[in-house]
């Protein structure tokens, strides 16, 4: 139910996320790396870089007939939470590179793909906190990107890309 669980959910979905591959690039892009923590900055280099990070959370209670009880699945009420999660890709590459224009937007593209094919509902628990087990009921259907962040890194050999995407999460419990 708690943030902790939908923030891992999210890692899960997006570690180690193939990213799309066209033909003509003369290098492989690698896998996507995901983290809630982040690594240090020299990972820039190794692999597009994903950080999960909550920007607003919205929790809500609506009533139906009955009263509140602690058991689940009755007709009590149901609670809703509704998260902004942020979800920062960043990934370091030199600035001479053939073809780069193509590079970064492929791995945005990846991501929101992937966000998108999620099947839902998905059942989450997470027992670190004793929480109640709930329903992701809503991911990867309403988001904002924001892409186009370049920075130059110290010695102005490589560009750090950036794009941060909020993907509204909805997740339901009946209790």
């Amino acid at each position: 139910m708690p943030l902790n669980s939908v923030s891992m959910y999210t890692k899960s979905v997006l570690d180690d996320l193939p990213i799309a591959q066209p033909e003509y690039l003369p290098f492989t892009i690698p896998n996507a790396e995901a983290w809630i923590a982040p690594p240090v900055i020299g990972d820039l280099l190794e692999a597009p870089q994903i950080y999960i990070w909550s920007g607003k959370i919205t929790a809500g209670r609506k009533t139906m007939a009955g009263g509140s009880v602690p058991t689940i699945g009755t007709t009590s009420g149901f609670r809703i939470w509704t998260y902004e999660m942020g979800i920062f890709i960043k990934y370091m590459m030199p600035n001479d590179l053939e073809l780069e224009d193509n590079i970064f937007p492929l791995i945005v593209d990846s991501v929101m793909e992937k966000l998108q094919s999620v099947n839902l509902p998905v059942a989450i628990t997470d027992t670190t906190v004793g929480a109640r087990p709930s329903h992701i009921t809503h991911f990867g259907q309403d988001m904002d990107v924001w892409y186009g962040n370049i920075h130059s890194a110290g010695d102005e050999r490589f560009w750090t890309y950036e794009a941060e995407i909020r993907n509204t999460i909805r997740e339901s419990l009946q209790q």
